[in-house]
């Protein structure tokens, strides 16, 4: 017995077929879009010709062939003929028609070149003709006011093993003179392990290497055209090729020194025009990236046409860029690869565009909602290789970015397991608890306290408003107590957010704070019996801190009352791992008493680490208030501080990491009568870590003192030096030097040193220090030698390196 369905399903897709029929006999309409596919080669050898460059006679719709020769091309209207181009070859013409055929092959003849026919003069004849270029140049950008393009842009992202995504975008690009380029988002797709919502650009991604200046992974290069061109590259004839019957001088460029910033590679020119046909550039010998960046490699290829008006504009772009990523042994990242391949056609000259696309401030993409399908994409695209068409139906959602480049090495697996765990107890927080909560470990050793063991549990709850309770416990081994915490605060808004923090803590705490000394290195040296860095006291009581955050300005406004108690603790331990059995110092006695303070303070771009491996701009001011006739404080002062960190640049701006000079001012001035606790410092080394913004060649206790003052400077010279030597492996290894110095000056006023039942280390009077750097040791550590200016002090350490 026959299925009634199955003729049903047969029906249909019979009907389906005949339709489609129907419609392909009558595609008549000149106005429907047709759509030719083929692949052009060398007529000679068979090879494909790669980028290959087809446009429609009269217009300025077209395309490019992929890297194995292939193309899609959509016609508007037929009868129509295709123009295929390739430098060095005659050019070839196709008739399109309602009829096809829709399927081409297309083999190109490399050009005869005329003999006897070129004749140039001058000592260097390639500096003429790029004289000639860019004046054309010149002509042709102040010629042009507007213009809108189709734009197609691709990133097929590989490891070592192959294709782990691939992203498309297609839009309309729009550009105005004086406002840059806007976008419309037309369509948009991706391989399932990408989850980009938002919508991309494709033009912005295009750089165009006609461009005076071209910015590549941070770098700011002068391109071959810059109206300075002739005094930063060197430019040789290397070949002569012919496009038809049209002569083309190949030009190869180099920096003028292989210290300076720029392009190599070659560039072809259109004699009749004097105007760039196509380069193939690569950055020259200056741009390299520091540690653990191990070798970066870019090559751009890109092509110009005569798109109406007498303006030659970039019709495609082809970027490959590898990167690898490694620290040795302890970790090395699989090495990445990035293949972009863009398009840009249809380009209509100094036409009208929309006025309100430009209505923002600075270049954006224009979100819009896609107005065509992913599918649409088949239509516009260059053709995809076999092998990222195998990679839209083989990769899937499970292939994340993190699992394509998981780290190898020692350290690499240990983070990648690290990485799970931190997720599964993400997932067991969520379930067991219906909050985002961490623990976090609270581990220290000093001479007070001994081992200080504990375990600070934060919790957050809600979305928008949030409420972060916060406990906390520690177990000090020397004094057999146990120290604890116990609050919460609320915090709410978006861009700009409200917080209140309440804490009450009863334990121990440090009498001074120190911005560059951490506590887990101070400990460490401690336990290896180095001095203590710290003078301890106790504290018990309440701090209410409310603060307003403006993120978009990156400006923290805050106010904070302390309602605290304090008394002394003594040294109760000298163990060190090593037994060298050295007694560390005693710990100054506080007096008890009751202490309650006001205080604001204003924070704008705090530093995201304390570690000053990269510049910063910052700054920070606070004051502080107690007295008797204010809730009964045992204590009467009034504190003044701040500080200020700032990065200038100063030579090699157009680098990545240009040569820095960076400062550190720390000031502070007290009245009345400052307690222990309270008294500011200026840092020194600790041990052998020697950080940025403490004195290098003074070492072991911070200067203290009511009135305080340090300036802190080095400049970083980078890898110059090793350039002009012509050590490029130290250069390419990180290996940099800097030229550092500090100068403070510590006082105790006569009123405060009568409280204290010590006298605090102080500068006594000026104290001036200069040293040098070497840095890139191991990659992220550096070695600083400093000397004491009139005196006899002398220092030698590691800190962590200004990598950027």
């Amino acid at each position: 017995m026959s299925d009634p369905g199955r003729h049903s399903r047969w029906r249909i897709q019979t009907s389906a077929l005949l339709l489609s029929l129907l419609l392909g006999l009558f595609w008549l309409d000149a106005d429907a879009q047709s759509l030719y596919r083929g692949y052009v080669i060398d007529a000679e050898s068979g090879e494909s010709l790669p980028a290959a460059s087809i446009r429609i006679e009269g217009t300025s719709a077209g395309t490019i062939t992929n890297s194995e020769g292939y193309f899609s091309l959509p016609v508007n209207r037929v009868p129509a003929t295709a123009i295929f181009r390739y430098v060095g070859y005659q050019s070839e013409k196709i008739s399109l028609t309602r009829n096809g055929p829709f399927e081409i092959r297309v083999a190109l003849r490399r050009a005869i070149v005329p003999l006897g026919e070129v004749v140039v003069t001058g000592e260097n004849p390639a500096r003429e003709i790029m004289r000639r270029v860019i004046a054309r140049k010149q002509e042709m950008r102040e010629s042009l006011s507007t213009y809108k393009a189709n734009a197609y842009n691709r990133f097929t992202v590989q490891n070592d093993t192959g294709i782990v995504s691939i992203i498309e975008s297609f839009t309309e690009a729009y550009w105005r003179k004086g406002d840059g380029l806007r976008e419309v988002n037309l369509s948009q797709r991706q391989t399932r392990n990408l989850l980009f919502e938002e919508l991309l650009p494709a033009a912005t991604f295009v750089a165009n290497l006609y461009d005076d200046n071209i910015d590549i992974g941070g770098f700011n290069l002068r391109g071959v055209t810059h109206p300075e061109a002739l005094n930063h590259y060197r430019f040789f004839v290397s070949d002569y090729v012919y496009l038809d019957d049209q002569l083309v001088y190949e030009i190869q460029v180099e920096p003028a020194t292989s210290r300076k910033v720029g392009f190599r590679g070659y560039i072809r020119v259109l004699a009749e025009e004097f105007v760039l046909l196509e380069v193939n550039l690569t950055p020259g010998k200056a741009i390299y990236f520091p540690p653990p960046f191990e070798d970066v490699r870019t090559v751009m290829y890109q092509q110009y046409s005569d798109f109406g008006n007498g303006q030659w504009l970039p019709s495609d772009l082809h970027t490959t860029t590898e990167i690898k990523i490694a620290f040795g042994p302890l970790v090395d990242i699989p090495r990445i690869t990035v293949d972009q391949l863009s398009r840009l056609s249809d380009y209509q000259i100094n036409t009208t565009v929309p006025d309100s696309l430009f209505a923002a401030e600075r270049n954006d993409i224009v979100v819009e909602g896609a107005r065509q399908s992913a599918d649409s994409l088949d239509a516009w695209t260059v053709p995809l290789t076999d092998a990222e068409f195998s990679a839209y139906n083989d990769i899937d959602s499970t292939l994340s970015m993190e699992k394509a480049f998981a780290p190898g090495g020692l350290l690499g697996r240990m983070a990648g397991v690290n990485i799970s765990a931190d997720d599964q107890d993400q997932e067991s927080a969520q379930q067991g608890l219906g909050a985002d909560t961490r623990f976090i470990p609270n581990v220290a050793f000093n001479r007070v306290e001994g081992f200080r063991i504990g375990l600070d549990a934060k919790m957050k709850i809600g979305t928008k408003t949030q409420f972060r309770p916060v406990v906390g416990g520690t177990y000090q081994s020397a004094r057999k107590a146990w120290s604890y915490k116990v609050g919460g605060g609320f915090v709410t808004g978006g861009r700009t957010y409200v917080e209140l923090d309440v804490l009450y803590e009863r334990g121990i705490r440090s009498t001074y704070r120190s911005d560059v000394n951490p506590v887990a290195i101070t400990s460490l040296l401690s336990l290896f019996g180095h001095p203590d860095y710290y003078d301890y006291y106790l504290r018990k009581g309440v701090v209410v801190n409310p603060h307003v955050t403006l993120t978009r300005s990156r400006v923290t406004i805050g106010a904070t009352l302390d309602v605290s108690t304090f008394g002394s603790v003594r040294r109760n331990t000298s163990y060190d791992l090593v037994g060298r059995g050295k007694v560390q110092r005693s710990n100054p006695a506080v007096g008890a008493g009751d202490f309650r303070s006001v205080g604001a303070n204003i924070v704008i771009n705090e530093p995201e680490t304390s570690l000053p491996v990269t510049g910063a701009r910052s700054l920070s001011m606070n004051v502080e208030y107690s007295s008797p006739d204010f809730l009964g404080s045992d204590v009467d002062f009034l504190k003044f501080g701040g500080t200020a960190d700032w990065r200038f640049s100063t030579f090699q701006r157009r680098r990545l990491v240009s040569q820095t000079l960076d400062v550190k001012l720390v000031g502070a001035v007290h009245q009345g009568e400052t307690p222990l606790q309270k008294m500011s410092i200026v840092d020194v080394s600790n041990g052998p870590f020697t950080p940025f913004g403490s004195l290098r060649s003074a070492g072991d206790i911070p200067f203290q003192g009511d009135e305080v003052v340090a300036v802190f400077w080095e400049h970083n010279f980078r890898s110059a030096l090793f350039e002009v030597l012509g050590a490029w492996s130290l250069a390419r290894n990180g290996i940099s030097l800097t030229i550092f110095g500090g100068h403070a000056r510590t006082d105790i006023s006569q009123s405060a040193m009568s409280e204290l039942s010590f006298d605090p280390p102080t500068t006594m009077g000026w104290y001036h220090e200069a040293g040098l750097s070497v840095g890139g040791l191991l990659g992220i550590f550096r070695l600083d030698v400093a000397h004491e200016i009139g005196g006899n002090n002398f220092g030698i350490g590691v800190s962590a390196a200004r990598l950027f």
